[in-house]
């Protein structure tokens, strides 16, 4: 018993020190894209953290030989369970940049307002167009979620205030403070939108 509560410990250390370490990577990634004005950073900071999952003892495959087996396509390399769970969080499935899961350094590296922006136009688009498709309250319910990642793609500045509070509560371990509301968010991107276009329109 003693040995298995040990095997354990040694376990959950390593994992804490493999987790800082991929972590600090990806973040200090991620400053050097903003410091050189790519805000757009998600593909690069994914890509790096591979990269330093391979300095990761049992992150990455390997064929008989030490030598690291990559995608054919990506040529990245192919991620064991345990580099997968690094990357992602404990489960290991592959999931979204930024979450806020801390048990995964993909998760626990913040997006920009810019990728929250395009994430947010991206499911508008998506869901609303699916929406049509969906019958009854069910379709109900995927243009509301739509509208309202429309109206938060037209107020950035609160929208990536909702993000970060919520982010940062999660990293934390804590409860996610409450967002605005679907109406005040629909109510502010309304007024966004109608003046962009007075904008647009010289008024």
């Amino acid at each position: 018993m003693g040995q298995t509560t040990a095997g354990k410990e040694q376990r959950a250390e390593k994992r804490s020190s493999d987790l800082n370490q991929v972590t600090t990577a990806a973040r200090k990634i991620k400053d050097k894209a903003v410091a050189s004005g790519n805000n757009m950073y998600g593909g690069t900071v994914a890509s790096g953290i591979d990269r330093e999952l391979e300095n990761i003892s049992g992150a990455v495959m390997k064929d008989r030989f030490g030598n690291i087996v990559r995608s054919t396509t990506t040529g990245r390399p192919i991620l064991t369970s345990y580099g997968a769970s690094l990357k992602f969080g404990k489960d290991g499935t592959p999931t979204a940049m930024g979450t806020g899961d801390p048990s995964g350094a993909l998760t626990s590296t913040a997006i920009s307002k810019e990728m929250l922006k395009s994430q947010n136009k991206m499911k508008a688009a998506i869901v609303g167009a699916a929406s049509f498709a969906m019958p009854g309250m069910g379709g109900t319910a995927m243009r509301i979620d739509a509208s309202r990642a429309l109206a938060d793609a037209a107020t950035p500045d609160a929208a990536f205030a909702d993000y970060k509070s919520t982010f940062t509560a999660k990293q934390a371990g804590k409860k996610p403070p409450k967002k605005r509301t679907l109406l005040e968010s629909l109510s502010q991107g309304a007024d966004a939108i109608s003046s962009n276009i007075k904008t647009k329109l010289g008024q």
